[in-house]
């Protein structure tokens, strides 16, 4: 029997064949430079501008800024060298700039999908990786791209699957930028509430600038009835470790083991960490008494980069180089405790080491902060809870989504799952 979906247009009969009494999808195989035109940026990455109106794609995850451009085109911007040979693909339509390392793949076939090539790439970055050149810093030459070997099904099978990949992968990028946003106003919320001490007060309006009671501190002035404590006084700190690195038994990728932590994945999230790129095993962890993590944990990063602070979302553990509080002090909450610390100059606590920028845990629950009176977390006050709360859901939300098109991906791309042609005329 013709798959579904298939009967009455000849055409797309001819794209398929009959073995051992099933219909398999036929694909014709390219190379890579004869499906699409690949070229270079031209420009340095010190040329990028945070306030620049044009994405700037270099060999970085996500692009930079720039004030002009010199494309404008429908690409796929795949990152040419990279210290790791971890090479960063995207999608880009419009005007844009790229720096002389990243590679600019366009076509002008009509029988090529640049989305379905750009999901093709990303399944093929490992083996892009294998066969970079370079010892210090990994690279990819044209020659590398142009070889690549393409199998491809027809049109409208490509188009059909990038759609489907395409959703999925809109969907992660708004909630991304919905969490961006809902990041900007809980912190603007906290600001103006507990740092400008303009939360509402008895008859609802801003205490400060309503006259409402003040007394001095080592912080200047603060509300009555507030304190400034240590963050040792109001939480119980304690630091992740490191199994030997040489004992490689101990480290896993296996989602099954405990997730670890590291400053790169705090990097890597944007309010809650929900995923890590290392795990190690229980007999690790119990056998170095690494202090486990409960989901809803303030931390924060104190060597190398000092000041990165995000929540778990999970139950994890962490390096030596993340400290993690655990809440004692009931006037104090998580979301409290986290916008305060997103808000802290961490170059108040200066350094402890001479070769890097670290300090020590010591030296971070010394860090003051401002306890607010009890009488203060009305509902009407703690509505940036909420928020948080919503950042969380859509972040569960992406890794869901991320390890659906992950799963899909693969399947999609090799005809193990078919889907029907959509009518473009819907």
């Amino acid at each position: 029997m013709i798959p579904r979906g298939h009967r009455k247009n000849k055409i797309q009969i001819r794209r398929f064949v009959k073995k051992n009494g099933r219909y398999l999808m036929v694909y014709t195989t390219f190379n890579l430079e004869e499906l699409v035109s690949i070229s270079t940026g031209k420009i340095n990455s010190n040329e990028s501008n945070v306030n620049g109106i044009y994405p700037f794609f270099t060999c970085a995850p996500e692009p930079l800024r720039i004030n002009w451009y010199s494309f404008e085109a429908d690409a796929i911007l795949l990152a040419g060298n990279n210290a790791n040979g971890i090479y960063h693909i995207q999608r880009y339509n419009g005007k844009f700039n790229a720096y002389q390392r990243t590679y600019i793949i366009t076509t002008t076939r009509t029988d090529v999908s640049l989305d379905y090539l750009y999901y093709l790439l990303k399944l093929r970055l490992n083996y892009l990786h294998d066969v970079s050149q370079g010892t210090a810093t990994k690279f990819l030459t044209k020659n590398i791209l142009n070889k690549i070997s393409i199998n491809l099904p027809s049109i409208e099978v490509q188009d059909n699957v990038a759609h489907i990949l395409t959703t999925l992968e809109n969907k992660v990028k708004v909630n991304k930028q919905l969490n961006k946003t809902l990041e900007s106003i809980a912190q603007t919320l906290f600001k103006h509430w507990f740092i400008d001490f303009e939360f509402p007060d008895e008859n609802g309006q801003p205490y400060k600038s309503s006259g409402g009671e003040m007394v001095e501190s080592e912080f200047g002035e603060i509300p009555k009835n507030w304190e400034i404590k240590k963050l040792n006084q109001i939480v119980d700190l304690k630091i992740g470790r490191t199994p030997p690195t040489s004992q490689k038994e101990w480290f896993s990728t296996n989602e099954r083991d405990i997730p670890w932590i590291s400053i790169k994945d705090l990097g890597n999230a944007q309010t809650f960490v929900t995923e890590t790129a290392r795990f190690l095993t229980e007999e690790s962890v119990d056998k170095f008494k690494i202090p486990l993590i409960k989901s809803g944990t303030v931390m924060l990063s104190f060597k190398l980069t000092v000041g990165r602070v995000a929540i778990t979302a999970m139950n994890c553990i962490s390096n030596e180089a993340i400290a993690q509080f655990k809440i004692q002090d009931q006037k104090m909450s998580t979301s409290y405790l986290y916008l305060y610390l997103k808000s802290y100059d961490f170059n108040k606590v200066g350094s402890t080491s001479s070769i890097a920028n670290a300090t020590n845990s010591k030296e971070i629950g010394k860090i003051p902060i401002i306890v607010p009176s009890k009488e203060v977390f009305t509902p009407e006050t703690i509505s940036f809870e909420t928020i948080l709360e919503k950042i969380r859901i859509n972040t569960l939300e992406n890794r869901n989504l991320s390890k659906i098109r992950d799963l899909l991906l693969p399947k999609l791309m090799s005809g193990k799952i078919r889907v029907p042609v959509r009518d473009t005329n819907d």
